[in-house]
């Protein structure tokens, strides 16, 4: 079976030995990105040659995100206060997806506040490090400036935070040789591109919501609202208009497109099936060429429908095979998207414009491997509690006793010479009352700041016993000394 793909990250309908036939897009990813870098005035004039080192570093920057296919605008260096005043309409005019701020050298945070205060694009701080360690032993104060990538992220990020922003996202790396640095900057150059097509998409929609189906219904301003894209409404009849138009040319061609991309094996399992006939691809292939005429009418990014129409019409035959042109879309980055979902449909978007394919399935239950039966074992804290219960076995009998005498249920009579089983003091609830916090679960510090605890309530203590009238003293034995009394 031939396999179908849109992007190296799709997978593949069929096994790896079957050959893959790549769909081109429909439209290439891209998107503009904004770049400037940051450094301090004050350097050039004592360090001859530290500028057009940092602009060489700049340089590279640029060629690395040039080179995912998104749109790169250098706005070059800016190294005090006025210049980031400056950038700031720049930056707004050039309608930008996204900004890498690069951190070549220390630079003071009025380089990056007015920007970062007035901008509402996402900045991103790329510290990347030419020298994977400083060489002490000939280090200089220029190679230390030329390595100070990640110097001022702090202050910058603090500002960032003071001027009511979210601290911006940061790339931290080498220069040279640093695979997880690379990745990172392609991830959000992906971004870039995802939020290019999202507010700028023209998703299409007629047809209406399955019967019964309530988590269908999407509010569409919502959608503008939360992403910036635009929801054509569009109707059916259109898609029988334009197919009245194709040409038996178009539908030879596309014919041949789709006996190249899928496979038409022999039913099997599936009593419902058949083999594909002439007729059924002939079908196919007609109401693809009239999806296509469609978008192309509508200019439309993506398409979410559902429509049954009237039985046994033209417009039934149409609405009822789409599948195979939902395919071919789908695969070269354009979402079709069923059952009027429209929600599903801008996710498809995303996924595709990340690189990580948008295809609409359904969820089904995996089996999950099983293992071999392991030795159950026994938590620290059960087997403490365990031990307990063995050392207090016959404690609760005889404390429900001494309640008993001191009710006057039942009398006592205890034995010269022999005395009380006294309590275990490890146990905690015959321990002096101490005023303890109630027990909590350790939160890490992650998930913010702690709730107060509640107020202090003093532990359990069981009452006293009460000993046998020939045991008690005849004055209390801690009685203070009355004035002319003999002791």
């Amino acid at each position: 079976m031939s396999a179908v793909t849109s992007s190296p990250s799709s997978v593949p309908f069929a096994s790896s030995a079957a050959p893959v036939v790549r769909i081109p897009r429909r439209k290439p990813r891209t998107a503009r990105i904004g770049l400037f870098g940051v450094g301090y005035h004050v350097y050039w004039g004592q360090f001859p040659g530290l500028l057009d080192e940092l602009l060489a570093k700049l340089a590279i920057l640029e060629s690395r995100v040039a080179a995912t296919g998104a749109t790169v605008t250098n706005f070059g260096m800016i190294d005090k206060a006025q210049d980031a005043y400056a950038l700031l309409p720049k930056l707004k005019g050039a309608d930008l997806d996204l900004v890498f701020c690069d951190m070549v050298t220390y630079a003071t945070s009025a380089t990056f506040g007015a920007i970062i205060r007035g901008l509402d694009v996402p900045i991103v701080l790329v510290a990347l490090q030419p020298l994977a360690a400083m060489d002490y032993a000939k280090a200089t104060t220029h190679m230390q400036l030329a390595n100070d990538d990640f110097c001022s992220v702090p202050e910058f990020t603090g500002v960032a935070i003071r001027m009511g922003k979210r601290p911006p996202e940061v790339i931290l790396g080498t220069l040279h040789d640093d695979p997880a640095a690379d990745a990172e900057l392609t991830e959000w150059c992906e971004i870039a591109m995802a939020l290019h097509d999202l507010k700028r998409a023209r998703l299409g929609h007629f047809g209406h919501p399955i019967e019964h189906m309530l988590d269908m219904q999407t509010d569409q301003t919502a959608l503008t609202a939360a992403f910036g894209l635009h929801v054509v409404q569009t109707e059916a009849d259109d898609l029988l208009r334009v197919s009245r138009d194709i040409t038996p040319a178009e539908i030879a061609a596309k014919s041949a497109e789709i006996l190249t991309l899928f496979d038409t094996p022999d039913p099997k399992a599936d009593p419902l099936t058949r083999k594909l006939t002439d007729e059924d691809l002939h079908i196919a292939a007609r109401t693809a060429v009239a999806l296509d005429k469609f978008i192309a009418l509508h200019e439309l990014d993506g398409l979410a429908y559902y429509y049954e129409g009237e039985s046994g019409s033209p417009l039934r035959e149409l609405v009822t095979n789409l599948i195979v042109g939902n395919s071919l879309l789908t695969a070269a980055g354009f979402p079709m998207c069923g059952e009027s979902d429209l929600k599903t449909c801008v996710a498809m978007l995303i996924m595709d414009r990340l690189g990580i394919g948008g295809s609409f399935a359904e969820f089904h239950r995996r089996r999950r491997q099983t293992r071999p039966p392991q030795p159950r074992e026994i938590p620290r804290q059960a087997r403490q509690r365990r031990r307990r219960g063995i050392q207090n076995q016959g404690r609760s009998h005889h404390d429900a006793q001494h309640r008993r005498h001191r009710r006057g249920q039942i009398q006592i009579h205890y034995r010269r010479g022999r005395e009380r089983p006294r309590p275990d003091p490890r146990h905690r609830q015959h321990q002096h009352p101490r005023l303890l916090p109630p027990r909590r679960p350790h939160l890490p510090e992650t998930l913010g700041r702690r709730r107060p605890h509640a107020p202090l309530r003093p532990r359990h203590r069981p009452p006293r016993p009460i000993p046998p009238p020939h045991r008690r003293s005849p004055r209390p034995r801690n009685r203070r000394h009355r004035p002319g009394e003999i002791k």
